[in-house]
């Protein structure tokens, strides 16, 4: 079977964890939170009906966001953006939740 060829390529965030793992993920939120943004924008432009956004080592822990959560989580992410004030943001999920309709 051939594989599908995709629009728009996507990899995976490997986010690397010490020894302070929570802590980690708290510092470097923004980065997971732009790597399920743009995840979720490479499965909808490709009609994916999951998207694996995230790595975590080394616990080997593999996060997936699966389309019927696709507008939860960017709804979320938009009051968050909006929250913080972060306009540019808040474009680029709302481009993205545009695409879902």
């Amino acid at each position: 079977m051939a594989k599908k060829k995709l629009k728009t390529a996507f990899e995976p965030l490997v986010f690397e964890m010490k020894e302070n793992g929570i802590t980690d993920i708290k510092a470097r939120h923004l980065e997971l939170y732009k790597s399920a943004i743009f995840g979720v924008n490479h499965a909808i432009e490709n009609n994916l009906d999951t998207v694996h956004v995230h790595t975590l080592v080394p616990q080997g822990l593999d996060v997936y966001i699966d389309k019927d959560n696709y507008r939860t989580m960017l709804d979320n992410l938009l009051k968050y953006y909006i929250n913080i004030e972060d306009y540019e943001m808040c474009n680029v999920v709302t481009d993205v939740i545009n695409k879902l309709k």
